[in-house]
């Protein structure tokens, strides 16, 4: 494999900073829906200019029947399909693929406003490949290299954000930590030894340092019941799935999702989103 397709699969794999906040997805909708309208009314593509006075009105329809889809699309991604875009597994080749599957959609329902206001066009399974080629070449570029860019500015942001980051003093208090709403079945941890937590449904898995060994406990908690019973500044939420210690971080690194933590005595990574980078200051 050449030099180039390797850097080429290195920037594919990056895992991608997406926003799939419903505000964030109807932001970017009708950014879309505008630039599909600008970019018709002003160069009047398709044969656009056959259409004379109307041609704002049809670059309207166009324009709102891209945002509605490019909305529809992504909700069906988070909703239906079920895809986690914080998941370091959202990567950019991933990202590109949500975005020819957007605009493929895009062009079928484009294809049909064009069909509803020229009935000299009828469906032709070929005439509709070539609209859909040529409108994913159009949009893909440029997208992609916004992508590209928002990806490495992302990352070398929180690149440089990990190298910053200190530990906070040790606690001359020793504390204990009780995990679980089971007096029966709670787990009492060292606050020193307790590395992480991840959340697994209604369930923990705990991580913490036991007779020179790491140990992995499942509790019946939720991730929102132990921050909630924890009131420090060494033991903070750091992502939907994970609570972290501050105190037991080895190795700190960033991606463009955030920050990646390397936890003493575990080969474990622990996620940290942009939503929680804050803590990190």
């Amino acid at each position: 494999m050449s030099n180039g397709i390797k850097k080429i699969r290195q920037i594919l794999d990056q895992p991608f900073p997406d926003d799939n906040s419903l505000i964030a997805e109807i932001k970017s909708s009708v950014i879309i829906g505008f630039f599909v309208f600008m970019f018709l009314f002003l160069f009047k593509p398709f044969g656009m200019h056959r259409a004379g006075s109307m041609v704002a009105l049809y670059s309207a329809y166009f324009g709102i029947a891209t945002s509605v889809v490019s909305l529809l699309a992504n909700l069906f991604i988070d909703h239906v399909l079920r895809v986690d875009r914080q998941s370091p597994k959202w990567t950019f080749g991933r990202w590109l693929l949500s975005v020819v599957f957007v605009v493929l959609l895009i062009a079928f329902a484009n294809y049909y406003i064009m069909a509803y206001i020229n009935q000299d066009v009828s469906f032709r399974f070929a005439h509709f490949i070539h609209i859909a080629y040529t409108t994913v070449l159009i949009a893909l570029f440029p997208v992609g290299f916004i992508g590209y860019l928002h990806l490495t500015k992302m990352l070398r942001k929180n690149e440089a954000f990990a190298g910053s980051f200190v530990r906070p003093e040790i606690d001359n208090e020793r504390k204990v930590l009780v995990i679980g709403n089971d007096a029966n079945t709670s787990l009492r941890i060292d606050q020193e030894d307790f590395l992480f937590a991840e959340a697994m449904q209604n369930y923990l898995a705990v991580y913490h340092y036991s007779d020179g060994e790491l140990k992995k406990d499942i509790i019946r908690m939720t991730l929102k019941e132990l921050e909630n019973s924890i009131s420090n500044e060494q033991i903070v939420r750091c992502h939907r799935s994970f609570i972290c210690n501050l105190r037991n971080i080895e190795e700190i690194s960033g991606n463009a999702q955030g920050l990646k933590l390397k936890m003493k005595y575990s080969d474990h990574t622990v996620q940290v989103s942009r939503s929680y980078l804050d803590l990190f200051r």
